[in-house]
């Protein structure tokens, strides 16, 4: 992910092309828009939250929550911006949703750091 690189304006540039890519294409509400539509601003999430806008990353981290409420990887991106501004109760309850969800699930070196927070 070009966030986790230190390029969190590029992320915002590529996500948004893809978002305006799946937005375009007439009649693409099918069963795989939600998906799509969710782990693009699942991916923005994180861009806005390095740019320092949190605002706008907790927009679009509800956004995705709302078409794909299964997915750990946007619980597991919102608990550390969660925990960037001192906010550790809703972090960690991002962090347990986490690792409870399978939509897709977190691979296991995100697992591991989202088990470590809730011990801690």
């Amino acid at each position: 992910m070009l966030v986790e690189v230190g390029q969190p304006q590029k992320a915002l540039t590529d996500l948004k092309t893809v978002l305006e890519q799946i937005n375009s294409v007439p009649n693409a509400r099918d069963a795989a828009w939600p998906a799509m539509q969710a782990y693009t601003c699942s991916g923005l999430g994180p861009a806005f939250a390095a740019l320092g806008d949190y605002s706008k990353a907790f927009d679009e981290y509800q956004k995705s929550i709302d078409l794909q409420p299964d997915n750990a990887w946007v619980y597991f991106n919102r608990a550390h911006v969660y925990e960037k501004l001192g906010e550790h109760s809703k972090a960690l309850t991002d962090f347990e949703r986490s690792l409870s969800k399978s939509r897709p699930k977190l691979p296991a070196y995100k697992r591991a750091i989202a088990e470590r927070r809730v011990q801690e």
